[in-house]
């Protein structure tokens, strides 16, 4: 089928069907391998139609997975230049933005090669504001349209560390560490994806349980919240992609395991959607 549509897409260009041969080739870039599911197992992030996955490569016992995000029709490509001044030598490093997010790209280019850093459209940042009358939870898009359905906030706790912070909701008094949990932080499957934003919500301040270990930042809040209050919900959108991140899986004694692990690169910007 992928070399039918190839020879379709070369025949429409061969015929002056630039747009058409293109929108053929962009529909098979983002066509995505299955990974078998043995492998699948051990790959939950690899789950569902977020990424674009290559078809492995094989080297001895391990097993490389090679993906990347899957980016929408209206994207754009562009590229970034390194040089060697005192050589012919240049790399190319090509990236995909969001033109509904990025204004424009500013260009800088100098002897070591060219550099475009994007500017933000009106109503989204790198950061969040501070409100010190707030307390922030960073989270992912998933148990955000969880609290939209139960009507509650409530901590399932799977990742919180040691007994003591059992049946504690966490929550932090800067926004930007909420940030960064909801973005860097997150479980690699509820890692933020295109369409999956992460996502900071902000509620009234309260006093908390305070747990030994945990940053003065960090409030627990034994009980279930409402989610009526909340007060702000910001959306973390990646508009900037490049490059291929990639998962080895291992052949090793106690069967096959995973290995090393570097994912795709991603800017996000944030906006508030309440």
């Amino acid at each position: 089928m992928k070399n039918k549509l190839l020879k379709l897409a070369n025949f429409l260009h061969s015929k002056g069907y630039s747009k058409e041969s293109n929108q053929i080739l962009n529909l098979l870039a983002q066509a995505s391998y299955q990974i078998p599911g043995g492998d699948l197992e051990l790959l939950p992030e690899l789950r569902g139609d977020k990424y674009v996955i290559s078809p492995p490569i094989q080297s001895g016992k391990r097993t490389t997975y090679e993906y990347s995000h899957k980016i929408g029709p209206d994207w754009r490509e562009d590229l970034e230049v390194i040089k060697d001044p005192d050589s012919d030598w240049r790399k190319e490093k090509p990236f995909h933005y969001n033109p509904a997010i990025v204004e424009e790209l500013d260009v800088e280019e100098d002897k070591f090669g060219i550099k475009k850093t994007p500017k933000l459209k009106e109503g989204w940042s790198f950061q969040i504001p501070q409100n010190d009358s707030y307390m922030y939870r960073g989270m992912s898009w998933e148990e955000y349209q969880s609290i939209l359905s139960s009507g509650r906030i409530k901590s399932e706790g799977g990742y919180n560390l040691g007994d003591r912070q059992v049946g504690l909701t966490y929550f932090s008094s800067e926004a930007d560490q909420a940030r960064y949990y909801a973005d860097s932080f997150a479980p690699q499957e509820f890692a933020t994806t295109i369409g999956r934003p992460a996502i900071v919500i902000a509620l009234p301040k309260m006093e908390g349980v305070r747990v030994p270990g945990t940053g003065e930042s960090e409030i627990g809040i034994p009980e279930e919240l409402s989610a009526d209050l909340i007060q702000e919900v910001w959306a973390g959108e990646i508009f900037l992609t490049s490059g291929k991140g990639s998962i080895d899986i291992v052949d090793s004694y106690g069967g096959r395991e995973r290995g090393s692990r570097v994912p795709p690169s991603k800017w996000v910007a944030w906006h508030k959607i309440k």
